[in-house]
């Protein structure tokens, strides 16, 4: 440059080419902004104008910037709201971050070997706004499907039961699964009598001061309350959580609802009101159990041949005189804690294989009289089913000196003094069959 203006410079050395002279000295001001650097001399970009143009090097944009921005934002939205739900929150913000990072490194790709300039700000401001978008609407579904598994148990299991289903809500699922648990069965014994003999306001109260105590019970014990059939309860041990003590808890609790209802019954004898007695039945075994509702109406239950059983169960304690009757599968379950004894072996009404019976009477080793009643009852129990007679019989005489008020000792008593007198014929195996559910 100071050549030129010297005059020291050949004519023809410039001859056919593009000169741009001038300064860049801070003070003259021609200092301006690119987007590589925020001071660059104006002398510059002028150059590199010509150079462009020389070159035939420049920028472009899309014949229509603005149809092939909106086409750009409706694919990246379609895209996003098909993938989005299918993964988790983590898996969503990392695809969120992978695509983000993709759009902006394939704009520069273009732009560097194409000159071609796309828009990135609204595409990349609208994957931010699809993935709150999803993320929201996860959050407001998630809340709702807690609040609405809350209300369907939160009044039939316990608290700690409603916080785990809530974190897996997934075990809820409809139409149910295959599942081992135990089911316990409780009635009241004459209720239909009693239905007829009190007004109906003191009926109401009598049935609320039997169900609310026995249902806590329930929950107390992890179980969950299956539903209210009049004055019978369903109750479910093992489901929806796995309990693999489903057994020992659906025991104590049958023992703990026997012995609220003594207490219970001197309350209301106190207020003139009648004694109540119930049965309870208690199954174990495999069962369908999930939301056997809609998906207008959830209902939570258990359906299967084991379910009739425990249902069949408590309506044999009618038959023995006993309260609760727990079937063989169920005594195998749980531990020795448990004190039982063998009441028959039964052919329910739409099976053909008898199954064995048991009286669950508490916990702990008997001692003293009551150890010495059930050896008695045992070895009668035996000589019956071998048809001996006379010998069951006073193997049962005995048992009942100790404990005349023994129900299902006076019925084999009796049933043994029956035999003895006219013996059942050949085919006779010591089973029981039930003509009636």
């Amino acid at each position: 440059a100071a050549r030129v203006l010297s005059g020291k410079l050949p004519k023809d050395a410039l001859k056919d080419k593009l000169v741009l002279v001038g300064a860049t000295a801070v003070g003259i001001f021609d200092l301006r902004v690119t987007p590589f650097s925020g001071i660059c001399p104006g002398l510059e970009i002028q150059g590199t104008v010509l150079d462009n143009i020389l070159r035939q090097d420049f920028i472009y944009t899309p014949a229509n910037p603005f149809l092939t921005t909106a086409g750009i934002i409706l694919a990246v939205g379609l895209i996003f709201g098909f993938l989005l739900p299918r993964f988790g929150a983590v898996g969503a913000i990392g695809l969120t971050l992978v695509v983000v990072l993709a759009y902006i490194a394939m704009n520069f790709l273009v732009f560097r070997y194409f000159g071609l300039q796309l828009e990135v700000f609204y595409p990349t401001l609208e994957m931010a706004a699809v993935y709150t978008g999803v993320t929201l609407q996860r959050f407001l579904t998630e809340e709702r499907e807690r609040v609405r598994i809350k209300k369907a148990f939160q009044s039939f299991v316990a608290p700690e039961v409603v916080n785990q289903i809530i974190r897996h809500p997934e075990r809820l699922r409809l139409g149910g699964e295959r599942r081992e648990l135990s089911i316990l069965f409780s009635d009241i014994r004459g209720f239909t009598t009693l239905a007829e003999t009190m007004e109906p306001e003191a009926l109401v109260e009598v049935l609320h001061g039997y169900l609310n105590p026995m249902s806590e019970i329930v929950v107390q014990h992890g179980g969950t309350l299956d539903k209210y059939i009049g004055d019978a309860i369903m109750a479910l041990f093992g489901a929806p959580l796995e309990q693999p003590d489903h057994g020992e808890r659906a025991c104590r609790t049958a023992l703990e609802m026997v012995q609220k209802l003594r207490e219970l019954d001197r309350e209301w004898l106190e207020q003139g009101w009648p004694a109540l007695k119930i049965g309870i039945g208690i199954n174990s075994g495999l069962v369908s159990v999930g939301n056997m509702g809609s998906n207008r109406l959830f209902d939570y239950t258990a359906i299967g041949d084991n379910v009739n059983l425990a249902s069949r169960l408590e309506g044999l304690n009618k038959h023995y005189g006993t309260e609760i009757l727990v079937a063989a599968s169920t005594v195998q379950h749980v531990g020795p804690d448990f004190l039982f004894r063998e009441v028959d072996l039964v052919r329910v009404k739409g099976k053909k294989h008898p199954i064995a019976i048991y009286e669950l009477l508490g916990q702990g080793e008997p001692a003293g009289k009551p150890a010495r009643f059930l050896e008695l009852y045992h070895e009668g129990l035996a000589r019956f089913r071998e048809g001996r007679w006379g010998e069951s019989i006073e193997a049962f005489q005995a048992a009942a000196a100790i404990n005349p008020q023994d129900a299902l000792c006076v019925h084999y008593l009796q049933l043994s003094q029956k035999y003895a007198e006219k013996p059942p014929g050949l085919d006779w195996d010591g089973v029981t069959t039930m003509l009636e559910k």
